[in-house]
């Protein structure tokens, strides 16, 4: 979750703010390629026969799923994650020291 990563790194977020603020940005994103799915799900469900209708509702129930897992489970799970005392560690979201204001090796040369 890159945006989450931008929100910690350059705005200088706490990590949970940082992930709340990145699902807030995601989830249009996540919605809108879901819903039109659906909708091309729809449209070969109602316009196609036999198969064409089997793959249509598997397509419509796997994208369903697909939505829930995306926006309540992972979010869940990354919540807990950041809960817990083993992820203080700012390296396990993908954000190093540079990142977050380090120096880079060799700017002790440079100073």
């Amino acid at each position: 979750m890159s945006i989450s990563r931008e929100e910690y790194q350059v705005n200088q977020k706490t990590l949970r703010l940082a992930m709340d603020a990145g699902f807030k940005r995601a989830f249009t994103t996540i919605f809108d390629s879901n819903v039109t799915t659906l909708i091309a799900a729809g449209v070969l469900f109602f316009l196609g026969t036999g198969t064409i209708r089997g793959f249509a509702i598997t397509l419509g129930v796997g994208t369903m799923l697909s939505m829930f897992t995306a926006i309540t489970l992972t979010q869940y799970l990354l919540k807990l994650a950041i809960n817990s005392k083993l992820s203080d560690n700012p390296w396990l979201y993908g954000a190093n020291g540079f990142m977050l204001g380090g120096k880079k090796k060799g700017d002790e040369k440079n100073a």
